[in-house]
């Protein structure tokens, strides 16, 4: 049960200024806001020097007695009361000791304060609320340097400040630093004019033009309904009148225009929506045109492209008064300090919005009270200020915000193509074939030691898509093409390997020890339909998932991992080769043990292991098993190392659980059949299976354990 946040004896139900109250404290609460009446000692904080020097010394403020003066109507106080994360009603009685945080830079040897706080219960709970003078005009703000969250982000301060980082970072960066030729511009760009014309146009080039122009990244929220389309194309390309586009659009042609660009491109207006020609040609360069922009907009708390992100988030005020040193009084407003988890932001839940920011060099991102700054030397950068704190976890964490790529695959200079790992249905020379299937039976096996530069590029990959997997999509079916763009970068940096439904094949025996994350979509786990991704691709399900290969694999395995035999994946686009799939199959050769399914749950951890069903419940997933479900096998991927070098360290042993779903089926080449093609079963993912232990993968020992199977 809550209890009443004002009282603390009665369940609050009623919901006021952010917390829960009783019936009885709604009405104390509402008369006191119809009488507004700052208290003796909160008035005093910045009129009283002695309450002021008190509160900018070390030892703080004593204030209590909260509930009385916030009943009389104390606005302070009721901030105080109402939002103090302690629970405790008996907090207020004794009192607590408010404290200023204050800049270096007093002038006059006045405090410059931007902050005052307490904290309570041995500095368990702490309440933080920003200062700042309510006007430039103010005569506090000579001595408070700090000023409220403007209502609307399209002002002389935020524009200024936006042109001063955009030209430090093309001009003195060493990663971000503009390029001494302007990018190639897209198919179609919008020509946004000057400030105050009313018309913008959609610029189609024709002939190769280089010119810098903006990106906007948002989402979409409903289909917008302003698009280009066959029927209209010919009128955007005449003139679109600016007040009929949804407002993110607009709020992006304005910053256009204040950060003195000509070209700023977005996909509803500069991809033909109802052509699907011109969508499939866009998207195979949509990765490029974020990628060569000179900056990305990006709309971050903007949940539909009609709601705009230059009009702030206004929190509730309390004014003070403020007796300045001249004896002018000025006022000052406090705020709640408010914390942000970015990673929790719109923007950061949208699928196709992750490439966007991982390919943009630079990026201005706008949330609903501020802007913010990120490229590849400053990957995150805010305004002076403590109206916000943002939690963006660390930069460890799986979804921090503002991760950024590699060098080695952001950059543009590509390597020459490199002989990577793989064995490719495409190759005829029987020698080559050869000698990459040596360096295939070692490469599943390699350490993270034996070539981390290699780990590097698999622990980049499977973060990424580990945190592209939290993100939602509005078609099943973009699963693959929105993340195409990242895609081709690793492609290029990897030397130009085939890319097998979001699998690599130098990491491929690695990158099949994914699994859902079962902490956080709790135990409905599904497939989409129809889904043309094979079951052992990551992009065959939805919803959050990890790699349990995070350190490589245990280089004093005894038993011997999987290898990595051939695959095959058929794209819906000839022209979109990384995008969407109809259908594939992967051939693996390894150690298979059967097993028998049990009713257990999913979280069950089992003594010989755990179990992670890539669907639940699981008769969901067996209704075409031949044998009716009643037993699966399991493939060992092999160990993954724990980290410990010491003798007799436990490792982990990894093993897709596989269905069959038919007796035979060819391995080799689908035309033809050649001796040196085999009958092997045909399988199906439907788990993961991992076990901790010393000598984990010893069910597995032996070499008639030993099988080929094809997998779809």
């Amino acid at each position: 049960m809550v209890t009443c946040k004002w009282c603390g004896n009665v369940e609050g139900t009623k919901p006021f200024e952010g917390v829960l109250l009783c019936e009885p404290c709604l009405q104390k609460a509402a008369w006191a806001v119809d009488h507004p009446q700052l208290c003796s000692t909160c008035e005093s904080l910045f009129t009283n020097p002695n309450s002021f020097a008190q509160l900018t010394s070390n030892d703080g403020y004593l204030h209590g007695g909260w509930e009385d003066s916030a009943r009389r109507g104390c606005p302070l106080c009721r901030v105080f009361l109402l939002q103090d994360p302690n629970t405790d009603i008996n907090r207020n009685m004794t009192g607590v000791l408010l404290h200023a945080e204050t800049k270096m830079n007093g002038k006059g040897g006045v405090p410059d304060v931007a902050s005052i706080y307490f904290q309570s219960e041995s500095e368990q709970f702490k309440l933080s609320l920003s200062v700042a003078a309510v006007a430039e005009d103010d005569p506090a703000a000579k001595y408070i340097s700090q000023r409220p969250i403007p209502p609307n982000l399209a002002n002389d301060d935020t524009f200024s400040r936006a042109r001063s980082w955009l030209h430090e970072c093309r001009f003195t960066h060493i990663r971000s630093k503009s390029s001494p030729s302007k990018p190639r511009m897209p198919t179609r760009v919008i020509e946004v004019g000057n400030d105050g014309d009313l018309e913008v146009r959609l610029f189609e080039p024709g002939t190769p033009t280089y010119e810098d122009y903006i990106t906007l990244s948002y989402c979409w929220g409903p289909p917008p309904s302003f698009k280009t389309l066959i029927s209209n194309i010919e009128s955007h390309k005449k003139s679109m009148v600016v007040s009929k586009l949804p407002q993110t659009m607009q709020d992006a042609i304005i910053v256009t225009r204040a950060l003195g660009l000509r070209y700023i491109w977005i996909d509803a207006i500069c991809i033909i929506q109802d052509s699907p020609e011109d969508k499939i040609r866009e998207l195979t360069v949509m990765g490029n045109i974020y990628h060569h922009s000179t900056l990305t907009v990006a709309a971050v708390s903007a949940a539909a492209v009609g709601d705009g992100f230059l009009r702030t988030k206004q929190p509730s005020a309390v004014e003070l008064p403020y007796l300045c040193p001249d004896e002018s009084k000025g006022t000052v407003q406090l705020t709640l300090q408010r914390t942000v988890e970015l990673w929790k932001e719109t923007i950061y839940t949208r699928g196709w919005c992750l490439q966007e920011s991982l390919l943009s060099g630079r990026m201005l991102l706008f949330t609903d009270t501020e802007v913010l700054w990120s490229c590849q030397d400053e990957p995150f950068k805010q305004p002076e200020g403590t109206h916000i704190i943002y939690d963006a976890a660390s930069p460890e964490h799986m979804r921090y915000p503002f991760r950024r790529l590699s060098e080695a695959i952001f950059s543009d200079n590509q390597p020459p193509a490199s002989s990577v790992p793989t064995r490719n249905k495409s190759i005829s020379d029987e020698n080559q074939l050869e000698q990459e299937t040596a360096q295939l039976t070692l490469h599943p096996q390699t350490s993270k030691a034996a070539d981390p530069k290699a780990h590097d590029f698999f622990l980049e990959w499977s973060y990424l898509v580990s945190n592209y997997s939290y993100r939602n999509l509005s078609f099943v079916s973009d699963r693959l093409p929105a993340l195409a763009g990242v895609a081709e970068k690793f492609q290029n940096a990897w030397g130009h390997p085939p890319y097998y439904a979001g699998l690599w094949p130098a990491h491929f025996i690695s990158l099949l020890s994914w699994r859902h994350d079962l902490h956080l979509i709790g135990e409905s786990l599904t497939r989409p339909s129809p889904c043309g991704s094979p079951s052992w691709s990551w992009s065959s399900v939805e919803g959050p998932i990890k790699f349990e290969f995070k350190w490589g694999f245990e280089p004093k395995a005894k038993v011997p991992a999987a290898e990595f035999i051939e695959c095959f994946t058929e794209p819906k686009e000839s022209a979109v080769p990384l995008g969407e799939v109809v259908s594939g199959y992967a051939v693996l050769e390894g150690q298979m043990v059967q097993a028998e399914l049990t009713n257990m749950s999913m979280k069950t951890a089992y003594d010989r292991g755990h179990v992670y069903w890539d669907e639940y419940p699981v008769n969901t997933l067996l209704g075409d098993v031949k044998d009716g479900g009643k037993g699966c096998w399991c493939l060992l991927l092999g160990e993954a190392w724990m980290g410990s070098s010491k003798k007799g360290a436990a490792s982990m042993a990894v093993a897709m659980i596989l269905v069959k779903v038919e007796e035979d089926a060819l391995v080799g080449d689908v035309n033809r059949e050649d001796e040196g093609d085999e009958k092997v079963g045909v399988w199906r993912r439907v788990g993961l299976y991992t076990l901790l232990a010393k000598n984990s993968a010893k069910a597995w020992a032996g070499k008639e354990r030993r099988r080929r199977v094809r997998i779809i």
